[in-house]
């Protein structure tokens, strides 16, 4: 079933292969193998990156689920579109787009005859191509935002209109960095996410909610100069900072990972020379605002955002953050 299968790519004598497992007992259910010519992108961060998107899973049972990979091609230098099979294997389409690209985003909804998640990319023009092509049974449910950031720490937001496939800019920031510091890492909260309880109960029978704003994006600026560690939360939707804190005597690896209304993060303590992982949890108060649907464009909160924050001594290395889901 697709729910125990894990699909993982891996590399050859610089040769890309996808491969499917059965998470159950590790058995290799599928190969495939993406071409000579096939080499990762590149994130905003500079690391090499192939990202993998589910556009139809097997709940429809008249259509054949489907995975894409994007990836660029050695010659040219232009993205490479790879669709297959995600439970067989099999090879759906190879296409090459003509261009390089510079972002690929999921939308969050499918169309509503092929129940297919499109694919938005962005080239190097700021040209928006959609795969598949033809968008006419997508219906826009929700506006549509992008965040967009380099490791100078420019940041700019963009609003997408999904009829006209057209990308407007809609606010721009600068973190102000200084030559010594860079962005490390950028963590959204996960798009699948779901708030279980809405507060904490206090000792005197009132509930501090979570401030739960799903567009927040946590930013980690390291000085590796100084040993020092800047970490922002910003509003991807209105630029707004809701949350900046600092650290001294910071060192990488740095890893975060975000979600409700918490983020956790790990590093390096010169000074203690250990690992530590520190815990910042948002809380909007008292009062409750934006219960049912939250809007970044609608100011809500009359005072700041309540901030606890706590370090904690680990005592193993951090490879990767994330984030458990229970069914």
């Amino acid at each position: 079933s697709l729910y125990r299968l894990v699909i993982y790519s891996f590399h050859i004598n610089n040769s890309i292969f996808f491969a499917g497992i059965d998470s159950s007992d590790g058995s290799i259910l599928w190969y495939l193998y993406l071409g000579k010519n096939i080499k990762p992108l590149f994130c905003s961060l500079g690391n090499e990156k192939i990202p993998l998107f589910i556009q139809r899973t097997t709940a429809h049972f008249h259509f054949s689920p489907q995975a894409t990979v994007i990836a660029n091609d050695k010659e040219s230098g232009q993205a490479v579109l790879i669709c297959f099979n995600p439970i067989t294997g099999s090879l759906i389409e190879q296409k090459s787009l003509l261009t390089s690209i510079k972002r690929v985003e999921i939308l969050p909804y499918a169309n509503a005859q092929t129940h297919i998640y499109h694919l938005i990319m962005l080239d190097e023009n700021d040209k928006v191509i959609s795969y598949p092509e033809n968008i006419d049974g997508l219906e826009q449910q929700v506006p549509l935002h992008f965040f967009n950031f380099n490791t100078f720490g420019d940041l700019e937001g963009f609003a997408f209109n999904v009829s006209r496939k057209q990308l407007s800019s809609t606010w721009k920031a600068k973190l102000s960095l200084s030559n010594e510091q860079k962005i490390v890492a950028v963590v959204p909260k996960p798009s699948y996410q779901k708030v279980h309880s809405a507060g904490r109960v206090l000792s005197n029978r009132s509930v501090l909610y979570k401030y739960t704003n799903p567009n927040l994006v946590a930013i980690a600026v390291l000085d590796s100069v100084h040993s020092v560690l800047q970490i922002y939360l910003v509003d991807a939707v209105s630029g707004y900072i809701v949350y900046s804190g600092k650290q001294t005597k910071i060192t990488s690896p740095v890893h975060l990972v975000h979600c409700e209304n918490w983020l956790a993060y790990s590093y390096w303590n010169e000074k203690g020379r250990r690992m530590e992982i520190a815990v910042v949890e948002l809380f909007e108060g008292l009062e409750q605002t934006d219960a049912l649907h939250y809007n970044s464009l609608v100011h809500t909160l009359e005072a700041k955002v309540t901030v606890f924050s706590q370090a904690y001594i680990f005592p193993q290395g951090v490879a990767a953050l994330g984030v458990t889901e229970t069914g």
